[in-house]
């Protein structure tokens, strides 16, 4: 069977610098590079964008998990993973993934989720997980 070749990959990581190479720093690294190799067209968001200088003074060679052949595209995002994990930076956050599901179980409830959460820019996003995280 050939190998699935996808349109477009996005990863996120916790430390990069602006050529795309990157490193993840929680001890489950994932398959973002496997995804990133995959692709036509690959994008990179990380927590914080750094030096090349000190990316690689940062982090162990083994952490260097993502370099810039694989990456079309950088980003800084910081919290860019949620609702799941960019471990150490954060964890998973359950009740919001529980909220996101049952969310997009119907129609009008996915319709809600939109508007409230995805709608508008980065900033009302994270004020809206905020705002959901303190009603809860």
């Amino acid at each position: 069977m050939p190998a699935l070749r996808l349109d477009a990959a996005f990863a996120h990581l916790n430390l990069g610098d602006c050529h795309g190479n990157a490193a993840y720093t929680g001890i489950d690294p994932y398959f973002d590079d496997l995804f990133l190799m995959a692709a036509e067209k690959r994008f990179l968001s990380v927590e914080r964008i750094v030096s090349t200088e000190e990316l690689v003074k940062a982090v162990p060679p083994q952490a260097l998990l993502v370099n810039r052949m694989m990456v079309d595209a950088v980003v800084e995002a910081p919290g860019g993973a949620h609702f799941t994990t960019a471990a150490p930076d954060y964890g998973r956050d359950e009740k919001f993934q529980r909220h996101y599901a049952e969310a997009a179980s119907t129609e009008d409830g996915w319709r809600e989720f939109v508007a409230t959460y995805l709608s508008g820019g980065e900033d009302d996003y994270q004020a809206a997980v905020r705002e959901f995280g303190a009603s809860s």
